[in-house]
């Protein structure tokens, strides 16, 4: 197939832009969440675009090289674009730690340049927002984190939402002395849901993968769990867990639509516990993602643990109403509109701050 020359008028493939009315709600969704996060007590920071590819080798393992973009600065050194806002994040604050005070709550909203599909190149250019608890371990960063991603979802009035939590936990507590390739084919095959995947390991380990529920419905006694524990002592107390932040999650927001998902391992490798996703109708994959990550800032140089979220506002978008509350831009009245222009300019500025849009 004959490639097309690109003109000065296309885009690099993978880019796009947000213009006109999408960029006015897409700012008017921005505020809205970070008013949200600073009543929530967080932060607000800004990563660096490009950073040392190096940084992360260790850390990433071969899966998330494979999705960013990468260059060559002055010196030969190899840099890649942001793909990863957390990642960025935590390598930029572990020196912060050695002189902050715990817990630190931080939120941010930037771009990320994410290879996604090879059919779809118009899809690798996003807007991240979300927020990341550093310091408080457990149940209690676990519930905080979700809570506020439940309240971000309401705040932009989201369409139904509906939130899968899975749990890094229970991967780990059976795969975790396998080597870093095949965990991430192990995974892969969960996430997609494909069995076949799984069959040397026995039906019992698929069916436990398989396991999708309400809080409400779940039941550890008729999962495979029981007679797998002796095996895996951890895959009970990682099952608990996981029922304890759905339950009390479910009690917290009970017209919310929550459904426990063991195919659900995170967005990244270097989850460790709670993982979570949100789906909406109208999208090919989630909206909104997180987890606990409570070993990456100890590979960084710093030990705390950490909990966090994201959310695709580019693709929540598109789904959105125009709300109520974002005024469109008005014009003087006809009487003033062949004024001069330092009255017109006046009647203007009275009006603005009266909180109308106006323009002259």
């Amino acid at each position: 197939m004959k490639r097309t020359k690109p003109t000065l008028l296309n885009l690099p493939s993978g880019s796009e832009g947000i213009f006109l009315q999408d960029a006015e709600l897409h700012r008017h969704i921005i505020g809205k969440l970070d008013t949200l996060f600073s009543r929530w007590g967080f932060t607000p920071v800004h990563t660096p675009m490009v950073e040392y590819a190096d940084t992360y080798n260790h850390i990433t393992g071969t899966e998330v090289p494979h999705h960013t973009y990468r260059l060559i600065d002055r010196e030969g050194s190899i840099l890649m674009l942001r793909s990863d806002i957390t990642l960025f994040l935590m390598k930029q604050i572990h020196t912060m730690l050695r002189n902050a005070d715990l817990p630190l709550r931080l939120s941010y909203s930037d771009s990320i340049m994410r290879y996604q599909d090879a059919i779809d190149i118009g899809k690798n250019e996003f807007f991240q927002t979300g927020a990341e608890i550093i310091g408080v371990p457990g149940r209690d960063g676990d519930l905080e984190a979700l809570c506020l991603l439940v309240e971000s979802l309401q705040t932009i009035a989201c369409p139904q939402p509906v939130l899968h939590l899975g749990s890094r936990r229970v991967f780990n507590a059976i795969f975790q002395e396998h080597s870093a390739d095949h965990i991430q084919d192990l995974t892969h095959a969960i996430t997609m849901r494909n069995w076949d995947e799984l069959s040397s390991y026995g039906p019992e380990i698929t069916r436990l993968f398989s396991l999708l529920c309400s809080p409400g419905d779940f039941d550890l006694s008729s999962t495979p769990a029981p007679g797998l524990s002796g095996t895996y002592p951890d895959l009970i107390p990682g099952l608990e867990e996981l029922h304890d932040r759905a339950k009390t999650l479910q009690n917290l927001y009970p017209q919310l639509d929550i459904r426990m998902d063991l195919s659900e391992l995170g967005s990244q490798p270097y989850h460790t516990g709670l993982v979570f996703s949100v789906y909406l109708d109208g999208t090919d994959s989630a909206v909104a993602s997180g987890g606990r990550y409570d070993t990456l800032l100890g590979k960084l140089g710093a030990d705390a643990p950490a909990v966090g979220f994201s959310l695709m506002v580019s693709k929540i978008t598109r789904l959105l109403p125009r709300p109520e509350d974002l005024q469109a831009s008005q014009a003087l009245s006809q009487d003033l509109a062949s004024a001069d222009f330092e009255d017109r300019l006046t009647a203007a500025q009275t009006l603005r701050a009266q909180g109308r849009n106006i323009h002259l």
